[in-house]
């Protein structure tokens, strides 16, 4: 028998995709001008053939555990253009599931849980809980992939930053996890490959899942991309995607001086040098973003774009590591890529498991 709650339609995942906002996420700046609250909705059912061993358990994950996950890895420091701010994450458990909430559907697993909660964008978030810690770190991927819509489109969301493939495939580019402690992963990717220290008892456990965050730029997009925001108050200048005709920006930000509006980057010397690159307004008709600069064989505009720093001008897409770029023009391409026909299919059908 099909399991009717795998199909049922998340409400506001087409204003999400198409508007490249945050239905189920409010933002507050607070009179402080440097303290973010980020009010994130959900809603939680059960699968009844994965039910938990007690509504009291139940609740507690719905309640508990999807609010430290999110405060966890999504909460803290926010820097924008060397300018400190802070992310105060907070969350409610709404009573139904309407388009201003996140479904989420929890299944009590038994036995290992790698690979198998999944976002499919368009349903709800299919979350197999095993134990809290391993939980926390599930759910905020989770909530990443509609994160990661709104700053760099569907396929970029799908295939986890470039580190997997469309059916999720670890990429033979992509890192090695080694959870000795030195390396703070992003919560976004796949590995080619762990460590033995990322495993206790045979299992992947805490030695990676408390080493993972969201990186600067997802953290960034959580704060500016709420279909709700809200100033408390005036004196602290316009935020991103804000007029700028009449006042000034909030610290950090720069006004574009066609559009007239609130920006993060005017050009790439306004971002991380080592890994980030300016994402121009042209692509998908939005404001200036830093972004993670972009792995091999991924869509590209100019080298600066890509992780290793070559463009390929025939193709358009990101070169290998250790790829020369040959001698060629260095005008950039118009877009990137836009949102088409076929990423909302791909929004459709694809599977970003974890």
């Amino acid at each position: 028998m099909i399991d009717a709650l795998k199909f049922r339609v998340n409400l506001g995942a087409f204003p999400t995709v198409l508007q490249h906002q945050f239905d189920f996420i409010t933002t507050t700046l607070d009179s402080d001008c440097k303290t973010f609250q980020v009010h994130i909705r959900y809603y939680c059912t059960e699968d009844p053939n994965m039910a938990f061993s007690s509504k009291a358990e139940f609740d507690r994950v719905c309640n508990e555990v999807i609010d430290e996950g999110l405060k966890m890895y999504y909460g803290g420091e926010l820097d924008i253009d060397g300018v400190t701010y802070y992310s105060d994450i907070t969350t409610e458990v709404t009573k139904k599931q309407t388009r201003n909430s996140q479904p989420i559907v929890l299944k009590n697993q038994t036995g290992d849980c790698v690979g198998k909660s999944n976002n499919n964008v368009v349903f709800p978030i299919n979350g197999h809980y095993c134990d809290d810690i391993q939980f926390r770190y599930t759910i905020a991927h989770e909530f990443g992939h509609a994160m990661l819509i709104p700053a760099e489109g569907i396929d970029y969301s799908a295939t986890h930053k470039g580190t997997s493939t469309l059916s999720q495939v670890p990429r033979n580019d992509s890192d090695v996890a080694n959870c000795d402690g030195s390396v703070v992963f992003d919560l976004m990717h796949y590995f080619k490959e762990y460590n033995e220290n990322c495993y206790e008892n045979g299992t992947r456990g805490p030695p990676f899942y408390l080493k993972a965050m969201a990186s600067e730029s997802d953290k960034q997009t959580l704060a500016f991309h709420a279909e709700e925001q809200i100033q408390e108050s005036s004196t602290c200048g316009a935020i991103y995607g804000a007029s700028c005709a009449s006042k000034n920006c909030l610290d950090g930000l720069k006004c574009e001086p066609t559009m007239k509006v609130c920006v993060e980057c005017l050009d790439d010397s306004h971002c991380d040098s080592e890994t980030q690159y300016c994402h121009d307004k042209s692509n998908y008709n939005r404001v200036n973003k830093c972004l993670d600069k972009r792995r091999a064989f991924e869509p590209c505009d100019r080298d600066r774009t890509c992780l290793y720093g070559y463009c390929n001008r025939n193709t358009w897409l990101c070169g290998s590591k250790g790829e020369q770029a040959p001698t060629q023009p260095t005008e950039n391409r118009a877009s990137v890529v836009n949102l088409s026909t076929l990423s909302v299919l791909v929004a459709l059908t694809f599977n970003a498991r974890l």
